[in-house]
């Protein structure tokens, strides 16, 4: 994966160079036939073993031969290493964004080429993983930086902490260097265990927890050892059976990395241990294909995905079986190119000012990508802010058939007077809470990972609380605009997969989240100091956590937590509000508007006896056990008798498959403040 995990590939060890081609081709096989292959992500395992036995190798050969490590040369040698063929492809993906790429797509495939260029790209996704909104994004042409991007983290780090050592130990060095990587090895396993255990999204991209398979490495390579003669052989090839077994067996359903990824690392170890067998295991390592594909496996690593991604951009469908021949050969031909047109030309550069002419070339590399990305983002955020002021301009003046006010039963509408609508601005059509922070409000409270935030009318004399999952922070916006109208403080808290009931959310590995739980308990102690006037409460329905692999215990257990929780805010003196649950569409919605926009209702509206009824919600039968809780359903405002149609009223409704748009939500906030005042609420 990495150019920087090798020395040269004429002093290449033959089997490291076999682990290298048995890496590419457990991902490159996993990303093209995921089914086939389930486990092969551990190739990524595996390179990162070698990244940490290669690169701390040299580095203590470095200081045993000079007492002192160049830190500023060493870092010159990875970016000639890696950066020539890196910013090759992030240049040529940035290009085929603004060719063939949906502009509603642009802001998040550049942001991510500019993180991808800032080897940056893993704490997007961490980020992005964390955010319930964002982890609907689509995958873009760069997503498979993040590996590159723990790398360099690791680049950039490890020789500063062996040069700490050198500096502090002096005569005594060597030993430090273990004990320290030891630590690393130790402390990033155990942080890599827990956090997956409680939030696997983020633990797979953190470079925390992946931090010990580069130890591992350094470790073996500190050691020095090399096993006996006359079992090289047999610990060799079952070092390559365990990895093999790893792309076999195991699948995205396991808590990965954690424990589980001990077992490719082993398998990695075993290899490298072994050194070269000289049996006809050796041969095998030695063969001409074996050498050749682990020598271009960072340029075949950085081609493959962009080419799987923009294949259906390009040509409108996914591929089939032949196509999908086609573009592994597509990327081995890529691959061998870059390999001797771009890294191995810099790679040689014997001149005196190689440095220079590196820096330089990096620096401008580095620049065109930065210039190109940010610039066509900002064309698209250009593009969405003329959208919205467009969109607003016409909910001035088309108010009586604008968005939800059109599914009337008395309004008069003519879709072809609808104005246009534009799926890049649906897409990032939000209210400022869903950023993840209180953007346009203020912080109330800090309860465990998130925050209570005021909105409506900060001095209003009475309050109402927001209360649940990402299902009812939707519902902030339009809530958030009759508050300031009737003076009221909007006091939310809401947080991603987490409804507002004392029942576990549970992973696809069984572990309860217990983040959520700690944010529920904070937030009924909060809500019950604040003594709000109203609860509104909201939640996503059980299917709707199936479909991202959560689950939340039995019905029945869950019509009792939200039960419990309208119980103890009608007892502290609040009126309950439970909001039935909005439509969830069969696939994003501005992609799928942005591919048909001239036949959009028949290709991406959902029937409503799946996208609606079909769904039970715990939450409206917890309420009809509680005397004196409203129920808000909305429905006529989503669904026709037969279909939940995806754009209403000129508005796209949904800005992915289940979350409204921000101008959608708040047209719907006439008929939430009638039902409201109905009932004196507001």
């Amino acid at each position: 994966m990495s150019a920087s995990s090798r020395t040269g590939a004429r002093r290449m060890r033959p089997e490291i160079q076999a682990l290298r081609a048995i890496a590419v081709g457990l991902v490159v096989i996993f990303h093209f036939f995921p089914t086939r292959l389930p486990g092969g992500f551990v190739g990524v395992d595996v390179f990162f073993v070698i990244s940490g036995f290669l690169i701390t190798g040299n580095l203590l050969r470095e200081a045993g031969r000079t007492g002192r490590i160049r830190y500023g040369r060493f870092l010159l040698r990875r970016a000639k290493r890696l950066l020539p063929a890196s910013l090759l492809v992030t240049v040529s993906v940035s290009l085929a964004i603004a060719l063939w790429v949906p502009r509603h797509l642009w802001d998040q495939f550049y942001s991510e080429v500019v993180a991808a260029t800032l080897y940056v790209q893993n704490w997007l996704l961490a980020a992005n993983s964390v955010d319930y909104l964002a982890a609907n994004n689509d995958a873009s042409p760069v997503q498979h930086f993040w590996t590159l991007s723990v790398e360099e983290q690791f680049y950039l780090v490890m020789p500063l902490l062996l040069i700490l050592t050198i500096v502090l130990f002096r005569t005594r060095w060597r030993a430090a260097a273990g004990w320290c990587l030891a630590a690393i090895f130790a402390g990033s396993l155990w942080y890599s265990v827990v956090l997956t255990a409680n939030d696997h999204a983020v633990a797979y991209f953190s470079t925390g927890t992946r931090a010990w398979e580069f130890a591992a490495g350094s470790l073996l390579a500190g050691l020095g050892w090399r096993a006996p003669v006359g079992v090289r052989t047999g610990v060799s090839l079952a070092g390559m059976v365990v990895i093999g077994s790893c792309g076999l067996l195991m699948n995205g359903q396991l808590p990965f990395p954690g424990l589980y990824a001990a077992i490719p690392v082993a398998g990695t170890l075993l290899v490298l241990w072994a050194g070269m067998p000289s049996t006809a295991l050796g041969a095998l390592y030695r063969l001409r294909p074996v050498q050749w594909l682990g020598g271009v496996s960072y340029s075949l690593y950085l081609w493959h995905w962009p080419v799987i991604v923009l294949f259906p951009f390009v040509f409108g469908h996914k591929p089939v079986l032949p196509q999908t021949l086609t573009l592994i050969a597509f990327s081995v031909l890529l691959a061998a190119g870059s390999k001797y047109f771009v890294e191995d030309p810099f790679l040689g550069i014997k001149h005196r000012y190689q440095h220079a002419i590196t820096l330089g070339t990096a620096w401008v590399g580095v620049v065109a990508v930065l210039v190109v990305a940010t610039g066509f983002t900002a064309t698209a955020r250009a593009d969405t802010r003329a959208a919205a002021a467009s969109t607003l301009a016409e909910l001035k003046a088309h108010t009586g058939c604008f968005g939800a006010m059109s599914m009337r039963p008395d309004a008069h509408c003519d879709p072809a007077k609808a104005p246009p609508v534009d799926p890049a601005f649906a897409k990032n059509d939000a209210h400022g809470i869903e950023s993840g922070t209180c953007a346009g409000g203020t912080v109330l409270e800090q309860i465990s990972d998130g925050k209570a935030c005021v909105y409506g009318d900060p001095k209003g004399a009475e309050s109402i609380a927001v209360v649940g999952d990402s299902h009812a922070r939707q519902w902030v916006a339009p809530l958030d605009d009759i508050a300031r109208s009737r003076h009221l403080r909007l006091v939310t808290y809401v947080h991603p997969s987490c409804p507002m009931a004392d029942s576990p959310v549970i992973s696809s590995d069984g572990v309860a989240d217990a983040s959520c739980a700690a944010w529920v308990a904070g937030s009924l102690r909060s809500i019950a100091a604040l003594a709000p006037a109203a609860v509104i409460d909201a939640a996503l329905v059980p299917a709707g956590y199936t479909a991202v692999g959560l689950s939340q215990g039995s019905y029945e257990s869950q019509v009792a937590a939200h039960r419990a929780a309208m119980e103890a805010f009608i007892h502290d003196g609040a009126k309950v509000v439970a909001m039935a649950d909005t439509p969830y569409e069969p696939q994003d919605v501005p992609d799928c508007v942005a591919a048909h926009p001239e036949d959009r209702s028949e290709a991406c509206a959902g029937p409503r006896p799946t996208a609606l009824d079909g769904r039970p919600q715990p939450l409206l039968d917890a309420a009809k056990g509680v005397p004196g809780v409203m129920v808000i359903d909305l429905s006529p405002y989503f669904c026709t008798p037969a279909e939940c149609p995806v754009v209403i009223g000129g508005v796209i409704v949904y800005k992915d498959r289940q979350h409204l748009t921000q101008t959608y939500a708040k047209s719907l906030a006439p008929f939430i403040e009638t039902a409201l005042a109905r009932d004196l609420i507001v």
